[in-house]
């Protein structure tokens, strides 16, 4: 891959991808983790602890959400589900595989690209040359078209 993945704006996953992918992530993530919620709702019902409940449904989506963007991204080619439907993929700036290290750092971050829906994101993304968002300039990250 090498060079040739960053230069030329050709190769960089265009916003509107990126957002489609983001998307159908957040999609399946809400469907995984309205199906781990399940015995939060059945605790409520019964009467259990309110504080270990809202532990419960607060950190495990975070979780959830964190384990599957640096799962797919680090073990499946950089590629998201969402990312594989739009044919993207994040890399290195050098082209090369990212790392557990950089997927944790890019998606840490996410959370703050993603104020009020991604605006964040987008502001730096659209003035980025590689187009890149808070996390992947932090993570040393770009997606391209894979």
């Amino acid at each position: 891959m090498g060079d040739n993945m960053t230069n030329g704006e050709g190769n960089f996953a265009d916003v509107g991808s990126r957002i489609a992918a983001t998307l159908i992530d957040t999609i399946i993530l809400a469907i995984i983790s309205a199906i781990l919620m399940i015995p939060v709702f059945g605790a409520a019902v019964f009467g259990r602890g309110f504080g270990l409940i809202f532990s419960y449904a607060t950190l495990l989506p975070l979780l959830v959400f964190l384990a599957y963007y640096v799962f797919f991204e680090t073990y499946k080619d950089g590629q998201t589900p969402g990312k594989m439907a739009v044919k993207i993929k994040v890399v290195k700036v050098s082209g090369e595989p990212i790392d557990i290290g950089e997927a944790l750092i890019r998606n840490i971050l996410r959370i703050i690209d993603g104020i009020f829906f991604y605006l964040i994101g987008f502001i730096i993304l659209s003035m980025s040359d590689k187009k890149q968002r808070l996390g992947d300039m932090a993570a040393g990250t770009i997606v391209v078209k894979a």
